[in-house]
């Protein structure tokens, strides 16, 4: 499990910029912000045991009041230490190897063969739409670029009176140059592990 720190910690920053925008609006923009990084980026992982019942491995039981899950990782489904492969479809062809498809983000169907049991899912989270509780070390590490997404935002707020699609877009172009320059630390990790 990952730490969780407060979205309030980058209201300063953010406030800095936008001084009259009130907290409650700052602090959700935070959240927003770090969702789309942790969509962009899978900055956000976690490996759980789940237990497949019928044929199926539910994921929502990774899922609280903090965080959703994106997506199950490539390569993020083994059993008893063995990965399984990922099918595109579920009609999969007799004497195929065992493995899964997706059918919903939450829910894996495992392919005929593939017996139920318990098994070691990687998935790729992001922070839940309600929480204020965001990870500590995506916030540590990439601070800069969730301040740049809250404030771009909070600048393309049309109906606001700090409206502005001039900082919006200069935020926003800040903002996916850090997803990128994350991006590639995170395939550099995962290439070099």
């Amino acid at each position: 499990m990952v730490d969780l720190v407060k979205a309030s910690l980058l209201r300063t920053e953010v406030a800095s910029e936008l001084p009259n925008v009130p907290n409650p609006v700052v602090d959700q923009n935070i959240v927003h912000a770090t969702r789309m990084l942790c969509d962009e980026v899978a900055l956000w992982q976690e490996t759980h045991d789940v237990e497949a019942a019928s044929g199926r491995l539910d994921l929502s039981a990774l899922e609280d009041q903090d965080r959703d899950v994106v997506r199950v990782m490539p390569r993020g489904v083994a059993q008893a230490g063995k990965n399984l492969a990922q099918y595109i479809r579920p009609n999969v062809p007799d004497g195929l190897p065992l493995g899964y498809y997706v059918k919903e983000r939450r829910l894996l169907l495992l392919t005929p063969d593939t017996p139920d049991g318990a098994f070691q899912i990687t998935a790729q989270l992001r922070p839940a739409i309600q929480t204020m509780s965001l990870p500590g070390s995506v916030i540590h590490d990439y601070h800069d670029v969730v301040v740049h997404g809250a404030l771009y935002r909070l600048f393309r707020m049309p109906s606001e009176t700090w409206a502005s699609a001039e900082a919006a877009q200069a935020h926003y172009q800040q903002f996916m140059d850090g997803a990128k320059r994350a991006r590639s630390e995170v395939n550099r990790i995962h290439t070099d592990a």
